[in-house]
């Protein structure tokens, strides 16, 4: 089967999307022990690449928080099992993939690829500060191994997105793009 120039701009950004979002998730994140071999580390990434367009695929329909959260669980098992000897802790923690998985779906939401919106948003330092309204988080989504942790940080996101009437996807969208992360000279006008 041959693809039209319209599925391959589709899948040239949806491949971006993908790339993007893995390198947001490892960068600045002590996701390797030391001393791997970066073609274990590219064996790593590219298996993280493919969990997340096999995931993502998912959504173009309504996917439940629960079922979210057993996704981002998946992922996090399935490749600390593959890549447990090079991994920090010998895990990949669950504050790496909801990054991953829920930047990708972003981008993927964001583009019109998927119409509904993700269940979560992505996290990082300047949500969690956003959430816990402190300028020093009590955690660390790089740190993040367990499933409770992630959900509570997600608890205080629904509150806060539920208070200004939006949906978590669409408050880390709006305070994305707000001069504190985006530089006002960038900002859309």
């Amino acid at each position: 089967m041959t693809r039209n120039i319209d599925e391959e701009k589709r899948l040239f950004i949806e491949h971006q999307a993908a790339v993007l979002s893995v390198m947001a998730a490892i960068q600045h994140n002590p996701t390797y022990k030391k001393d791997v071999k970066e073609n274990d580390k590219k064996s790593f990434r590219i298996d993280l690449f493919c969990e997340l367009r096999k995931y993502g695929r998912r959504y173009g329909q309504k996917v439940e928080e629960a079922v979210h959260m057993e996704h981002i669980l998946d992922i996090a098992s399935a490749l600390s099992r593959k890549h447990k000897l090079i991994l920090f802790g010998d895990v990949l923690r669950i504050g790496t993939v909801q990054k991953a998985l829920n930047l990708y779906l972003k981008y993927l939401w964001c583009m019109d690829f998927i119409e509904i919106e993700p269940p979560h948003c992505p996290i990082d330092r300047g949500v969690i500060v956003k959430a816990e309204g402190a300028s020093n988080p009590s955690v660390n989504w790089t740190r993040i191994k367990k499933k409770g942790e992630y959900e509570a940080l997600m608890t205080k996101i629904v509150k806060l997105a539920g208070d200004q009437k939006l949906s978590p996807a669409e408050w880390e969208l709006k305070e994305w793009n707000t001069p504190k992360f985006i530089p006002a000279k960038f900002s859309a006008t």
